[in-house]
Parts: C-alpha cells; sequence; structure tokens
C-alpha cells in the first residue's frame, strides 16, 4: 500500500489546488503581490476554499508541482543583443564594442541548452524564450528561423541529439517603442521594467511553473530588470548578467543574480548553483574551445603579425589579406562572421579590444574539470 499512497498523495494535493491562474494576478502593476494573494485567484473554486488546512494544502501543491516540473529542467527567458550576440556598440543596438556585430559569443548557446536541461539532464529542456529591447511594432527587428542566432540554436540542438530544441518565437516578447525616447538619453529604466511586464506576462503566476532563468547584460536594463525579478520569488531560480558595460558593480547583493564575463565562467557559476552537471560544464568548455573564433584566435597568438586579420571568403574559398589561400576548417557556428572578399570591411581584425588574450587566458586558467 506504501507503494500507491506517494503518488495517490501528489494527485489529491494536485486536484485540491486550483486548475488554472491568470497571470494578471502576478502582474507588477499590482505590485505588492503577497504569496498568499497570488496563490488563490479572486474565482477560484468554493470547493476547497472552505475545507480546514485547504491553503497549506494548496501551497504544497504548489511546492510539489514545482518541483515536479523542475525535473524537466529551467525555462530560460534571455536578452538578445550583447547577451546571446555581440551588437558591435551603439550603432548595433548595444554598448559592446569588444566584438562585431552579430557574431554568437562562445559558447552562449550550448551554455543555454544546459541549463535548460538542469542538473539532472532533462531530455525534453524548454525551448528559450527571449526578453528583447527591441519595439514590438517594428516587426523586421523580431528573430526569425533564418537569422544567424536561430541557425546556432538550430546547429546546437541538431549536435546534442535535440533537434526539437531552439528558441520559441511565439513565446518571446518584445519593447516598446515609447522605449526608445529614454534610452537614447541614456536612460535603459524603462526597457528594464518592460521586460519585467514580459517576464511576468509569459510566466503568470508560479503555481506549478518550471523554475525561470534569466540571461541578460549590464547594458541595457538588465539588472534593473533581474532584480525586481528576484524579488517577485518563484518561479525565478537565477539571473546570469553578461559584463559588456561594466557601469554597475558586480555584485548587486542579491545571491542569486550572478555576473559573468564568458559563458566559461557563466557555468562554472552554474555549476556551483547546482543549475547545470559537471558533464554540461564539460561541454560548455568543449563548445568554446572548438569555436571558430578560439581558432582565428590561436593563430594569431603563434603569428600576430600574419594572422592579424580575419580572412574573407570568395565562393567556398578563404583568403588572408595579403591573397593567400587559408588553410582552414571553419565550421557552421557563428562565432565569426566572415565578409565576402572585395569589400572594405572584409578584413576586420581578429584580437580586437583585447579579447583573444582575454578569452585564451581564461581557458588556460579554468582547467577542464574530470569527472
Amino acid at each position: 500500500m506504501w507503494r500507491w499512497s506517494r503518488p495517490l498523495m501528489f494527485l489529491w494535493l494536485l486536484q485540491m489546488s486550483p486548475a488554472w491562474c491568470p497571470a494578471s494576478s502576478f502582474h507588477p502593476s499590482r505590485q505588492p503581490v503577497t504569496r498568499r494573494a497570488a496563490r488563490r485567484p479572486p474565482d477560484a473554486p468554493a470547493r476547497w476554499a472552505g475545507l480546514p488546512g485547504a491553503r497549506s494544502a494548496q501551497n504544497l501543491a504548489a511546492a510539489l508541482q514545482r518541483w515536479w516540473r523542475g525535473t524537466t529542467g529551467a525555462q530560460i527567458l534571455s536578452d538578445v543583443d550583447d547577451t546571446i550576440k555581440c551588437s558591435g556598440g551603439p550603432r548595433g543596438g548595444g554598448v559592446d564594442e569588444a566584438g562585431y556585430r552579430k557574431e554568437v559569443y562562445p559558447g552562449t548557446v550550448q551554455f543555454m541548452l544546459e541549463v535548460a536541461r538542469g542538473s539532472q539532464l532533462s531530455p525534453e529542456p524548454p525551448k528559450v524564450r527571449l526578453l528583447s529591447a527591441r519595439p514590438k511594432k517594428l516587426g523586421f527587428l523580431k528573430m526569425t528561423p533564418t537569422s544567424r542566432v536561430a541557425r546556432e540554436f538550430r546547429r546546437v540542438a541538431e549536435e546534442n541529439g535535440l533537434g526539437a530544441w531552439g528558441i520559441d518565437f511565439e513565446g518571446s516578447q518584445y519593447g516598446r517603442l515609447r522605449d526608445l525616447l529614454p534610452a537614447l538619453r541614456g536612460d535603459f529604466r524603462k526597457f528594464g521594467k518592460t521586460k519585467l511586464k514580459n517576464w511576468a506576462e509569459v510566466l503568470g503566476n508560479d503555481l506549478g511553473q518550471a523554475k525561470a532563468i534569466f540571461i541578460g547584460d549590464d547594458g541595457q536594463g538588465d539588472v534593473q530588470a533581474a532584480l525586481s525579478m528576484a524579488r517577485f520569488g518563484p518561479p525565478f531560480a537565477a539571473a546570469f548578467i553578461h559584463q559588456v558595460a561594466q557601469k554597475v558593480p558586480s555584485n548587486t547583493g542579491h545571491p542569486r543574480v550572478f555576473f559573468f564575463g564568458s559563458y566559461l565562467e557563466a557555468s562554472q557559476l552554474a555549476l556551483q548553483q547546482r543549475l547545470i552537471s559537471l558533464e554540461g560544464s564539460q561541454r560548455v568548455r568543449q563548445a568554446v574551445e572548438s569555436c571558430n573564433l578560439v581558432k582565428l584566435c590561436r593563430l594569431h597568438r603563434e603569428d600576430p603579425i600574419k594572422y592579424a586579420k580575419y580572412p574573407c571568403r570568395d565562393g567556398r574559398t578563404l583568403y588572408w589579406p595579403d591573397g593567400r589561400v587559408a588553410n582552414l576548417e571553419l565550421s557552421e557556428d557563428q562565432t565569426v562572421r566572415i565578409r565576402s572578399c572585395g569589400f572594405p570591411t572584409a578584413h576586420p581584425e581578429i584580437n580586437r579590444g583585447g579579447r583573444c588574450d582575454t578569452l585564451l587566458a581564461e581557458l588556460e586558467l579554468q582547467p577542464e574539470v574530470k569527472s
């Protein structure tokens, strides 16, 4: 009998909890929303509201549901510019000038996949939902399945045998046009508030939700948004902030908001918090070591003069700036954007802003952990 008592008790607690909970009860405009108020919608069925101990049973059911959903991994909500891919600076809609526009940061997508899998390596990780400040009404700025970022997600998913994983285009949220004017003056608080509102609309009430993790950067309001998300409590589990502007201190005082310089460092932080597995951390490192940018950086370290700039592409052949054929075996990853030959910007610098020195030094200082 004991063999079936736990499942039966779990099913009874689920039956005692409300079948649904409107997202409006978690909306930022209704602050402060206490957990007690959020647990019970105003039109909750009367059949459980008046029972003795129903409140504790409902809270326990919510905790059990979160634990049950937690075994399926984490729901990632991520910014795009300067978080997944480099903006190249203000002209690209961001602040990071240490890289080139549209280039995906090494290890980004593999890190998101491992966090979505969780420490138990869920076979069906939730797709990533985007929380971008790009105005929703400017449809041409929305992420599409043919974009470089989407192709990188698809490539990583296929390499890991999870072809169904990727970006949830329907569930992604975007910003507002009215937020652009304050941003042009250097005030990104509106961006943060909009992302918090979208976070609430995407996740709704915490009842039965998988744990959620936010990934952003310190350039345009994501730090403020992360701290506000953390104050709401579940389903918030953690926030990872990519340091590209370094205009804010790396310690916000909240134990679940983490700053990182690279996704190799982010994987170590996630491993310490048991958000990813040891195998997942190793896969992130392997993704960084094998990416195209690291290949070019290692050539640059061997001969900084001979390999100072990118090769260009003419058909299927790559050429160095002096006309030599570049016998490189580059993969299909999007960490390097190879331009067509003949354009003035066909050969950008490899070690822009000293990024190669930083990346290679980090790989050497953080040796691979053996299981």
